[in-house]
């Protein structure tokens, strides 16, 4: 009876550890996001401006057709070979400047491919609702320049699709330390140029720059370690209470 005792609190010991040992941290943006300019509709053909501007513009350039938008880039952490270590995830980033005047399109959130390398490329360009590259919607219908004056602010995602992005890009480890990238597609070019711009890394503004927030869980051998810390625990007790 003792031992049955005893065996059911250890079990509950390990999977209170293992449950509590779920670590929050932060994967902040990298001052390598740009803005990508593509004329018209469709994926590619695009080029990278601004990779150390403060903040970046989405939207109509102004005098031509070719549409601005954000591509933020952040670096996956090690948590070793674990499947799906990412238990919860938030994504944050600032609209800093907006005006009287409305865009004329919507936007949507794409995760991109992870990659070894920081630097955003042409090729991430993309306007419009359905790229088919090995972009992922994180977020549909994300900020709305089709009114006038559109808010500015901080605004998050945190939703399934967020966290089946971030824990696809992981997998299981072959990835870890290698980068992604969020970017803001505009669904179509918009009105004439007006002056729409999201946070940077490299924003005067700590608070506005883009960062994602997380919750993930340590490889295999940092559980097993914490959890035989805290059946060591009980069998100290165990022991003193036998003597």
């Amino acid at each position: 009876m003792k031992n049955s005792l005893f065996l059911g609190s250890a079990v509950a010991v390990v999977v209170l550890f293992t449950a509590s040992f779920a670590s929050a941290a932060v994967m902040n943006g990298l001052t390598s996001d740009a803005e990508l300019r593509r004329t018209g509709s469709g994926d590619g053909g695009g080029s990278v401006h601004d990779t150390s501007a403060g903040s970046l513009n989405i939207g109509r350039n102004n005098g031509s057709s070719t549409a601005n938008h954000p591509i933020f880039v952040f670096q996956l952490p090690d948590f070793g070979a674990v499947v799906d270590p990412f238990t919860e995830a938030t994504l944050s980033v600032s609209l800093v400047t907006s005006n009287s005047n409305w865009g004329g399109f919507n936007t949507d959130i794409w995760g991109l491919g992870a990659r070894n390398n920081p630097t955003p490329l042409g090729s991430d360009a993309y306007v419009g609702t359905n790229d088919t590259t090995d972009a992922t919607k994180i977020r549909d219908d994300f900020k709305n320049f089709n009114t006038s004056s559109p808010s500015t602010g901080t605004f998050d995602t945190s939703n399934s699709a967020l966290l089946n992005y971030l824990n696809d890009q992981y997998a299981d480890g072959a990835n870890a330390g290698n980068y992604i990238f969020i970017r803001i597609s505009p669904t179509g070019v918009g009105n004439s140029w007006k002056d729409f711009r999201w946070a940077s890394a490299e924003n005067g503004t700590a608070a506005n720059r883009p960062v994602i927030t997380y919750e993930a869980i340590p490889e295999p051998a940092s559980l097993m370690l914490v959890a035989s810390g805290g059946c060591l625990m009980l069998l100290r007790r165990r022991a003193k209470s036998t003597v």
